[in-house]
């Protein structure tokens, strides 16, 4: 074994470089970190320690259910394929000495190839080295499917509020609509910034549109109630929306104001509640089943290997 940094000066190398990478450092504290072995048939094994900052282009429309690939790209400078060809050592040409951790992603595989770059200048030997990363999920599903989910929950339970009070509702249903706002709000600060939409987005606007379309059901529903008598009666009687209810399930005024409703007024009173109550018995189930389906049709899309590969076959 030689060592020494005058032995290393001496020795040929290939004038090799990453391609993709952004930075890199020679380690040399204490000393210049290379080693130098000859074997006496003649053979040499150079070594370095370095440190590299790669750029890694990744696809986000799948995040945060998604799978990138890395590359490390190394080639000659200077000397072309008929000065230099460089290829993978035989046996374990990448070796990891101890378990990666990283704060995303689990790195749950590699691979390497060999191919001759063709340049206007010439051909150029070219290696790779291709890491597979799985982004880890269990942040954001504490962080953002379950709260979100729970809101959306939540809102439901305006269906089984009593309509006398509507304003109730309407405040649940707006405080579970700016506690989804809120979420997503902050989704962004640990998301990518891309312009195309991603799973997570999409995520937090279906849960958006299922919180929106109970306002509209409580607004809905409360229309129904106040609005659809006619106007004169309307401006004739001043009564109120317990006054109404009351009516219309025990079938016995509570006050004089229903004396002075004819008959065609009463019974569109009538029927009115009827099918506002109605709409709140089957929102008791469309939505759950609604929001079910559509939980599967997500999950089932985004985790789909299929759909990941054909992704990833684009870097």
């Amino acid at each position: 074994m030689l060592s020494g940094q005058a032995i290393t000066d001496l020795i040929w190398k290939p004038d090799l470089y990453f391609v993709n990478a952004k930075r890199a450092t020679v380690h040399d504290v204490t000393a210049p970190n290379e080693l130098v072995q000859i074997t006496p048939d003649g053979y040499v094994l150079y070594g370095a320690r370095v440190r590299l900052k790669l750029s890694c282009h990744m696809y986000f429309h799948l995040f945060p259910l998604d799978r990138q690939r890395c590359f490390v790209v190394i080639r000659p400078y200077a000397q072309r394929t008929d000065q230099t060809r460089i290829s993978w050592a035989r046996d374990k040409p990448v070796s990891l000495e101890f378990e990666i951790q990283m704060e995303e992603f689990d790195l749950v595989g590699f691979y390497t190839g060999e191919f001759v770059e063709r340049r206007q200048i010439g051909s150029f030997s070219t290696l790779n080295a291709t890491f597979l990363l799985h982004r880890r999920i269990e942040f954001h599903l504490i962080q953002t499917y379950f709260p979100t989910c729970l809101a959306v929950f939540i809102s439901w339970v305006s269906f089984y509020i009593t309509m006398q009070l509507p304003q109730i509702r309407v405040l649940l249903g707006c405080t579970t609509l700016l506690t989804v706002l809120s979420i997503a709000s902050s989704i962004r600060t640990v998301a990518p910034r891309v312009s195309y939409v991603k799973a997570i987005d999409v995520w937090a606007t279906l849960c958006i549109i299922f919180i929106f379309a109970e306002l509209a059901e409580t607004t809905l529903v409360n229309y129904l109630i106040r609005m659809r008598l006619r106007p004169h009666v309307m401006r004739r009687v001043d009564f109120g929306i317990a006054n109404l209810l009351h009516y219309a399930r025990h079938g016995y005024p509570t006050d004089d104001f229903l004396l002075k409703l004819d008959s065609n007024s009463k019974l569109e009173l009538h029927r009115n509640l009827k099918r506002a109550e109605a709409i709140d018995r089957a929102s008791r189930y469309m939505f759950p089943l609604c929001f079910a389906f559509l939980n599967l049709v997500y999950w089932l899309y985004y985790t789909d290997q299929r759909y990941e590969r054909f992704y990833l076959s684009a870097m």
